[in-house]
């Protein structure tokens, strides 16, 4: 073959070639970064990643196969999606499913007669008819609790519950247990008896009968805590702390009593609580006007600028038996005294002790009974 002919034959095998990719393009969609093989001319985006034309319906560039394009609809904005007929998940036909009775729970969740329905995976050990969604994961029916579709065993379910959520786990809670990331916490209890726990909320108790063992107990959700050794009450009392601006618990008076600590200057504010003011701690006059640091509190003075604290006690009253957190400074603690509205600041595991030993409240072991529905047996140290 001549080098003429050789070319000559390329450009025919070109054309050829091109009118192939042209006819083939003229049934493909481009939407975006997708090609899509549709009809150009009926070709129709029905939200979210879902388009039909008056042959298929399509997810992303796939057809979802036996979907009557005629009667398809696509579910709120889930991925879920019915036609005459059928059900389907993203482009999956949901054999078990019935159309009837479908609903979509959420944008993962979905729910007929006889089943509930997870991110196109069938639930099948879920009872449908009583199955209620909560948040973070958690679940029920008339059977089980779940955490993400796992049964959490013992659980009543009937009064399983979400109480809040922390930066360190969920706490939930039945009629019998509090639970912390799906584990029962035994030094967590419910409170059962509202009149008792409407009176003590935001208190500190102690059960004088016994060892003395202390409680706070919570503001919210009917729970109470076992305060446990120094360190541990330090630590349950941080990690039921609600941020507070600088601003705000300036208008709190200081409790200034039981203080203790290293004190540099010794002016009887400890290193850590001067840190927390904003005060000297290596001088006893911050501000220099001849007035000790702590006679200036005491007295209601401000120890770092002229005049008089900014205090509001129907604020401070409205703050009563939280722990109080400085998210604008390094996240020291504060514990408002509910008998007098005054801040006592928790520096250390020791101050944690002095507000158990100082501002507890005593509680005869009946009481705590009916609090709790617990007996002192249960709770061994």
């Amino acid at each position: 073959m001549s080098k003429k002919q050789t070319i000559f034959t390329l450009i025919i095998l070109l054309f050829f070639v091109s009118i192939k990719i042209t006819t083939a393009n003229e049934n493909i969609v481009e939407w975006g970064e997708l090609k899509i093989p549709a009809d150009k001319e009926t070709f129709k985006p029905l939200g979210g990643a879902f388009f039909k034309d008056k042959n298929n319906v399509f997810y992303f560039e796939n057809i979802i196969k036996k979907a009557d394009p005629a009667t398809f609809k696509k579910l709120g904005h889930s991925d879920y999606s019915i036609d005459k007929s059928k059900v389907f998940c993203k482009d999956r036909l949901l054999n078990d499913a019935d159309k009837n009775s479908f609903s979509i729970i959420n944008t993962l969740y979905a729910k007929d007669t006889n089943f509930v329905y997870k991110n196109c995976n069938t639930l099948n050990e879920i009872d449908s008819a009583t199955f209620t969604l909560l948040e973070y994961g958690y679940s029920k029916d008339k059977n089980n609790s779940y955490y993400h579709e796992k049964i959490i065993p013992n659980t009543d379910p009937n009064s399983f519950k979400i109480l809040f959520a922390t930066n360190h786990g969920i706490y939930t809670n039945d009629k019998n247990n509090v639970y912390v990331n799906e584990v029962v916490d035994v030094n967590i209890l419910n409170a059962h008896n509202d009149t008792l726990y409407n009176k003590l909320k935001g208190k500190i108790i102690l059960k004088t009968e016994s060892n003395g063992e202390a409680y706070y107990v919570n503001l919210k959700n009917n729970i109470i805590h076992y305060l446990g050794k120094p360190m541990d009450a330090f630590e349950v009392m941080k990690k039921q702390g609600v941020g507070i601006s600088n601003s705000n618990l300036e208008k709190i008076q200081i409790d200034l009593d039981n203080l203790s600590g290293n004190d540099s200057d010794r002016d009887g504010l400890s290193d850590l609580l001067e840190d927390s003011l904003g005060t000297n701690k290596n001088s006893t006059d911050s501000d220099n006007d001849g007035y000790d640091d702590k006679d200036e509190l005491e007295k209601l003075y401000n120890p770092i600028a002229n005049g008089k604290l900014n205090l509001d006690k129907n604020f401070a009253k409205s703050q009563n038996g939280k722990i109080l957190l400085q998210v604008e400074s390094n996240g020291e603690a504060w514990y408002v005294n509910p008998n007098n509205s005054k801040r006592f600041f928790l520096g250390r595991p020791t101050d944690a002790f002095i507000v158990m030993k100082n501002l507890g409240l005593g509680i005869s072991n009946n009481n705590f009974t009916k609090l709790t529905n617990y007996d002192e047996s249960d709770f061994v140290d």
